[in-house]
């Protein structure tokens, strides 16, 4: 089931339009629910697999679910769903306070839905959203198929669960937790234990967490299943990296420190060896994505120049001025790479400048490519030269010092680009990005979005050529132009000193 949050929200769907989308999902997730109470002619219930309750809370959430699509929603056969909660409020706000008015009790119908739905669900193999712990004790006896749960608040997760998972769902074997409201590292730590030993084979936490060193030891025990991983880590469980040296059969893995306020390198250097060695071991290592504060390069260095470690996506973030260079000579390594994603300060010489060029240059099998804050001051050539020679690629974002419609032409020959982000200072002409238009239509290239986010206003564009440029880039190539000038009182300080900065390191 496609999201209605992100289906009704299209910006490029009238409003009218958004609402009639907004209604269609509405009657859909009603159709579902009376399927579910034997009130349709066909069980559309009995084929739901991805039983995706955080879409149905949007659906609730929503500004327009009110009025008489509320009304129709809660009516008939689904009236014992509309369950309300009267807020409390002190004694001298008025009766009348529109802040007493009754609101939906989100949790309360999320279960009672979820409990009707799960009772005649019997395929479903995920489960998604704002789950209670006792929705899930009553629902998992239910769900023989299984495989994964993607929880909004994972501070639920205890033994009891992982010992029902165990006995009724021999097919687990992936869990991902958006947040936990409280630590809970020994509860968590039971769930992994609490598993069949070796069933688990992806975890993957979105923001802060329960996972703590006990954890590394519990999920040691699926050391030969686990093939993703994909942490936020807190700075108490950073100390203990090591315990996780077992995880060899990885081929995801996604390590971000949270506060980012622990250098591991300066602070805790004995920790900053033992999970170079650990992801030195992991050969199967296909996905990594690093964002430790400062020493993000200085791990993945030696990761990169291994013979027999074979990297798809590599994603380094928050390193330090001091291991640009040593890691983006190393990247030419890793020729095989699709997906790369470098987020540092400004290189500031232009021989480092070089060096992290020419590396790009050789990664000819890349797909994506985003260069944020690291090519700030990137001279408008390296835009042709990583057009001339990236010929996949199909995502590009790149800063640069004042580039103009050179740039537009240089990026005109990638055929299969679909996002083209310029964030540096740029100098674009009308007529230069109409004729970037018109030359990708008659090249026959669709739907392409580019976006200029830092436009200088001193050359930008008015109002009526924006508008006519995005009708321009609809009709030729069915693409979406973002246009943004530069904002801030600092414009004129930075433009000054990229300036300068690009004089210096020529």
């Amino acid at each position: 089931m496609a999201s209605v949050k992100d289906d009704s929200n299209d910006e490029a769907i009238p409003l009218a339009e958004q609402e009639l989308v907004y209604q269609k999902w509405s009657i859909l997730w009603r159709s579902i629910i009376l399927s579910a109470m034997g009130k349709t002619l066909f069980p559309y219930c009995q084929f739901i697999r991805f039983l995706d309750m955080r879409d149905f809370n949007h659906l609730l959430d929503d500004d327009r679910f009110k009025g008489r699509i509320r009304e129709r929603f809660f009516s008939g056969d689904l009236k014992r769903f509309h369950l309300e909660v009267v807020q409390k409020l002190p004694p001298n706000v008025k009766a009348n306070d529109w802040r007493r008015r009754p609101r939906l009790d989100y949790p309360a119908i999320t279960h009672a839905v979820g409990d009707i739905l799960t009772e005649k669900a019997p395929i479903v193999d995920t489960i998604s959203g704002p789950i209670a712990p006792t929705s899930l004790r009553r629902w998992i006896p239910r769900l023989p198929r299984l495989r994964s749960l993607e929880l909004y608040d994972g501070s639920g997760l205890d033994g009891e669960i992982a010992e029902l998972l165990r006995i009724y769902c021999p097919k687990f074997n992936s869990c991902s937790i958006f947040r936990s409201d409280v630590y809970k590292d020994d509860s968590l730590s039971a769930f992994f234990s609490g598993l069949k030993e070796q069933s688990l084979e992806s975890f993957v936490t979105f923001s802060m967490n329960g996972f703590g060193p006990q954890c590394c030891l519990g999920i040691s025990r699926h050391s030969n299943a686990l093939t993703e991983l994909k942490l936020f880590m807190s700075p108490a469980v950073i100390p203990h990296i090591g315990l996780l040296k077992g995880l060899t059969a990885l081929e995801t893995l996604t390590l971000t420190d949270d506060r980012k306020i622990v250098d591991l390198e300066a602070e805790q250097n004995d920790v900053f060896l033992d999970l170079i060695e650990w992801l030195k071991s992991c050969k199967k290592l296909r996905n990594l994505r690093l964002g430790l504060y400062n020493c993000g390069a200085a791990v993945a260095t030696p990761i990169v120049l291994q013979n027999d470690i074979r990297l798809r996506y590599l994603e380094v973030s928050d390193y330090a001025g001091k291991d640009h260079n040593s890691f983006h000579l190393s990247l030419a390594h890793q020729r095989q790479l699709e997906h790369l994603i470098l987020e540092s300060d400004p290189i500031d010489s232009f021989d480092e400048i070089q060096t992290l060029i020419s590396s790009l240059c050789e990664l000819r099998q890349l797909r994506v490519l985003r260069l944020i804050g690291v090519s700030n001051l990137f001279p408008e050539e390296a835009v042709k030269l990583l057009s001339d020679n990236l010929q996949m690629l199909e995502e590009f974002y790149i800063a640069g010092l004042s580039l103009d419609d050179t740039a537009l032409e240089s990026v005109s020959q990638l055929r299969n680009l679909k996002v083209m982000t310029f964030f540096g200072i740029t100098k674009f002409t009308f007529h230069g990005l109409l004729d970037f238009a018109e030359l990708l239509g008659d090249r026959n290239h669709q739907i392409l979005l580019l976006a200029v986010d830092n436009a200088d206003p001193d050359t930008g564009l008015s109002d009526e050529e924006q508008a006519f440029l995005r009708a321009a880039f609809a009709e030729r190539c069915g693409g979406k132009l973002e246009y943004t000038l530069q904002r801030g009182n600092d414009r004129p300080a930075l433009y000054l000193y990229c300036v300068i900065v690009a004089t210096l390191i020529q």
